[in-house]
């Protein structure tokens, strides 16, 4: 009797694209999508979007990683797969819920590897986070050896954790997997720490130092792309060693966060008074933002603008060893900080932020300020000897109610002009602070500046001023001789 056919066994097909990378239109996925494609590669993009900066030789697909069926047809013809795709809870306007993290980060990451599996990709690298086992507590050149806390940071770097755990485990022999860990990953262009940055700029606040002791380390994202293609070297050449492992990857290089960020503001004329405070200031900043966020909840539901994880990072050391990816993988950055912070000042040059502030001559400031002072002198105490002086010398052109109404104006034309100045430096990536307090203070010549430097007319300027002076001005004298005929009738 004739044995029964067997089935035939599915095969993969060719592997004919060289990489897949998940999440290829992000910040950090396009740097390597990039480089792939520079060195010849066949490159294949799966995302939601396609980035206009991704090269155009990348083959790119729309899809999302939570539909099995979407990522298992872009792994097909692969070898190896970057997962770097991930949904961040950071910098959105509504607070997304910890389910669909769970559901986006996790449940995506478990189609990818079933995919991977089912296509027969051979190498699988994930970009993982240094939050998959950080706890919240200090963390001082932490390596390998670092077991998942049972509590993690935040529900994003649980995500992180449990992703991570998925794709070592599904280490084997027909697929390869590891997984790296950089530490916020920076660069021109960065979307997520550097606006809160810029903007902490504009309002004189970048030289405001808390838990100055503490010190963390970056991951710059042509770092991490470098030990991308090194991790998938290894894996083809050595998984014996490198398969189902973790690697830290940062610039090796460890910083205050604040002065890390300072570097690259200061030239742009931003920061230029250091404060330092202790970390519980910040602690209670971050315990501000939460019970307001707390209290909008229903309203808003959005993320506080700093989180209570957030400062866990900063006000205390949050740095990690590079020792295991340079013995193993022969990882050392091929970016500096120096040169990180260089191409940033460079590119926020370019967007035109401008943080120095042209200030008027001394005589301004000798004529203004001692004369502001000179008139609230009399006006709150008009019976002191000072008052008593110029009152009396005054007095055959002006009264004590003619000198508060000239107050009032002055400041009310200082106050308007100066919120003036400010929403327009704000707008125009100018020092918001700078410019405001300047203006505050002196009033004309702080404003005609401003407007010079932004390439306005002066005698717009000038009639501002002016017209911001004599109108409440004139309404407040006319106010005053209502009342004064109003009490001689």
């Amino acid at each position: 009797m004739a044995e029964s056919a067997t089935p035939p066994v599915a095969k993969s097909p060719p592997h004919n694209i060289d990489a897949l990378v998940v999440g290829g239109s992000s910040f950090s996925g396009r740097q390597l999508v990039q480089e792939l494609c520079a060195e010849g590669q066949q490159v294949r993009v799966f995302d939601l979007h396609r980035h206009p900066d991704l090269p155009a030789q990348a083959e790119f697909v729309g899809g999302d990683m939570t539909d099995l069926s979407q990522i298992t047809a872009a792994c097909r013809g692969v070898t190896t797969v970057y997962h770097y795709a991930a949904l961040l809870p950071f910098g959105r306007s509504k607070r997304v819920p910890d389910s669909e993290l769970v559901r986006v980060n996790v449940g995506g990451t478990q189609n990818i590897v079933a995919a991977c599996r089912t296509c027969g990709v051979r190498r699988l690298i994930y970009i993982s986070s240094t939050g998959a086992v950080f706890s919240g507590k200090p963390v001082v050149a932490g390596d390998e050896t670092m077991p998942y806390p049972e509590v993690s940071n935040d529900q994003y770097s649980h995500t992180k954790k449990l992703a991570e755990q998925a794709v070592l485990a599904a280490n084997g022999d027909e697929l390869k997997t590891c997984a790296l860990r950089p530490n916020g990953i920076w660069g021109a262009g960065e979307t997520h720490h550097f606006p809160k940055v810029l903007m902490m700029a504009q309002m004189g606040m970048a030289g405001i130092m808390f838990g100055v002791e503490a010190r963390t380390d970056w991951t710059h994202r042509k770092n991490l792309a470098h030990a991308a293609k090194l991790a998938n070297a290894c894996l083809k050449t050595q998984p014996e060693l490198v398969a189902g492992q973790a690697y830290f990857i940062t610039d090796d290089d460890r910083h205050h966060v604040q002065e890390f960020t300072l570097r690259m503001v200061r030239p742009l004329g931003f920061g230029s008074v250091r404060v330092q405070l202790p970390g519980v200031g910040m602690v209670l900043t971050a315990a501000m933002f939460e019970g307001l966020t707390w209290l909008t909840k229903p309203v808003l539901n959005r993320r506080p603008f700093l989180a209570f994880a957030d400062v866990r990072k900063v006000v205390q050391d949050n740095h990690f060893s590079v020792a295991k990816a340079r013995e193993q993988l022969g990882y050392r950055p091929v970016v500096s900080t120096a040169e990180g912070v260089a191409e940033c000042v460079e590119y926020f040059r370019q967007l035109g932020y401008e943080g120095h502030v042209e200030q008027p001559g001394r005589a301004w400031w000798l004529a203004i300020c001692p004369g502001m002072a000179l008139l609230a002198a009399v006006v709150l105490w008009p019976d002191s000897l000072v008052g008593r002086a110029v009152l009396d010398l005054l007095s055959p052109w002006l009264e004590l109610v003619h000198m508060q109404c000239l107050l009032v104006a002055a400041c009310l034309s200082h106050v308007v002009q100066a919120l003036v100045v400010g929403m327009r430096a704000h707008g125009l990536r100018m020092s918001t602070a700078g410019w405001f307090g300047q203006t505050l203070v002196l009033g004309f010549p702080s404003s005609r500046l401003f407007h010079r430097q932004i390439g306005a007319p002066g005698l717009v300027a000038a009639l501002w001023s002016l017209g911001s002076f004599l109108i409440p001005l004139a309404v407040l004298l006319w106010w005053v001789s209502r009342q004064s005929a109003f009490v001689y009738v």
